[in-house]
């Protein structure tokens, strides 16, 4: 009974790891480790330039949302000197460079709203890209000088005005001093430079607040 607990005990004992099973082990580890790492780099390399576009899309339609309802709320009567829409067309198809400059109320204010004098425009930046800005002013003599700007949106490519009274014809430009009226339409395209292509994002704007 003693000598068969004893051969029992001894098959029973472990075997230690040989050297040549260590490094195999270890070798195995570490491929497992780089194999991990790689693919975790990979998978947040997407994850943050998937986000960068996503970001850049969101902003590009704020930058409209802004222009929209600044157009919405222009204001404008003939007897009112200080009061106006002026549209510029600049540059060429592709890389416009479109200026807007306008009468509007200030949503939000108090008694109705205070009328300001506001404007949009791109500055250039580099690789055929500039930033959009708006200024902002009281109405004074200078509807293209002064007041604070701050910018809207980076990467522009492209930014187009377009004016109608129908929504058939459209023109490039529009003053209200030549034209004594608002147009009943205007057009709004933005083209950015989003990761390696180029996006574009539209819409229209329905100017509401003018005398006759």
């Amino acid at each position: 009974m003693k000598f068969k607990l004893s051969k029992l005990r001894r098959g029973l004992k472990l075997r230690g790891f040989t050297l040549i099973e260590l490094a195999l082990a270890i070798t195995a580890l570490s491929v497992l480790f780089v194999v991990l790492f790689g693919v975790n780099f990979t998978v947040s390399r997407i994850s943050k330039k998937t986000s960068t576009i996503s970001l850049k899309r969101s902003e590009a339609i704020q930058a409209l949302n802004i222009l929209q309802d600044t157009i919405r709320m222009a204001y404008f009567s003939q007897e009112i000197n200080k009061t106006f829409l002026i549209g510029k067309s600049v540059g060429i198809t592709g890389n416009r460079r479109d200026q807007l400059t306008l009468t509007s109320v200030s949503k939000g204010s108090v008694a109705g709203g205070v009328v300001k004098e506001i404007a949009f425009f791109v500055k250039e930046q580099f690789n055929d890209t500039g930033s959009l800005f708006i200024r902002e002013d009281f109405p004074d003599e200078d509807p293209f000088d002064g007041g604070v700007s701050y910018q809207l949106l980076e990467g522009v490519r492209s930014f187009q005005i377009q004016y109608s009274l129908n929504g058939v014809e459209w023109r490039e430009e529009w003053d209200t001093k030549k034209n004594k009226r608002l147009p009943k339409l205007v057009r709004i395209q933005i083209q950015i430079q989003n990761g390696g292509k180029i996006e574009t994002f539209e819409t229209v704007a329905m100017p509401g607040m003018y005398i006759r």
